[in-house]
């Protein structure tokens, strides 16, 4: 793939131009899948990646684009039941993007780290359980830090966990009341500690937050219908997604209600 952009940030009346930067480059990707049997694949991949970077307001002026090498290797396993993977992951980044404040204004301020690693492992299991039930799980490791870095070098990369995973399970009631379905489910994310700066002058907390749904599937007058109802964020939960500084901290969704429904003709 052939990657080109031209971009132009700033701001204020007049607008005074904080970055003017143009770039382009070639992006290749390859794969290659090895069927061991009909139930199981083994697969490694390269790609590399490229994307420019942006801060409207930024003092220190042009941000070179984010650069990236990545190889995986990895295992599938699939039945009539069940599905696994399992991976092994490392991506080499260059000019990520980082914040920190000015100590002397309390002004964020963005730059790019020199050389960032990531790589760890990434799994995950779902499928039928028997009796009605099924279920999916998942869990990643991922050690990301800065390798090369006047400032920055030794340090966690900003807002990444190492630890993170999801547990769901559904139950399907079948046929009910004149042939309606009922299915209902529940699951939990986790998310762990991770640094919540580029100098790593603070950690946000790990969290982990309940989500859960049902589905009714009838006829009216005939038509299919199926009504949904979501509730994410299940015990409105106070926890904190991700930072740019200590005053620049996002918080995650209180509890949402939604209803939903859909007419199939």
């Amino acid at each position: 793939r052939y990657d080109h952009f031209n971009e132009l940030t700033g701001k204020g009346r007049p607008f005074r131009t904080n970055s003017l930067v143009s770039d382009s480059k070639f992006v290749p990707r390859a794969g290659v899948v090895y069927l061991i049997d009909p139930a199981w694949s083994v697969y490694t991949s390269y790609t590399e990646s490229f994307r420019p970077n942006t801060s409207i307001a930024n003092a220190i002026g042009d941000l070179p684009p984010e650069e990236g090498k990545s190889w995986e290797l990895g295992s599938k396993w699939q039945d009539a039941q069940l599905t696994a993977t399992v991976a092994l992951f490392n991506i080499d980044k260059q000019n990520v993007l980082t914040s920190q404040t000015d100590t002397a204004t309390g002004d964020t301020l963005y730059r790019v780290a020199g050389r960032v690693r990531s790589r760890g492992l990434e799994s995950e299991i779902n499928g039928d359980l028997g009796d009605n039930w099924s279920g999916y799980a998942s869990y990643a490791y991922t050690d990301a830090e800065v390798t090369k870095d006047t400032t920055y070098q030794g340090m966690r990369l900003q807002n990444v966990a190492k630890n993170s995973g999801s547990l769901s399970a559904v139950y399907d009631f079948g046929s009910i009341v004149g042939g309606d379905k009922l299915r209902v489910g529940a699951g939990a994310r986790y998310v762990g500690e991770r640094a919540g700066d580029a100098l790593n002058d603070f950690d946000l907390p790990g969290y982990t937050v309940a989500d859960a749904f049902a589905t009714y599937d009838t006829k009216v007058e005939g038509q299919k219908v199926k009504f949904q109802v979501n509730v994410k964020n299940l015990f409105d939960r106070t926890y904190y997604t991700s930072a740019a500084s200590r005053t620049f901290v996002s918080i995650g969704d209180a509890r949402q209600l939604t209803f939903s429904s859909t007419l199939e003709f």
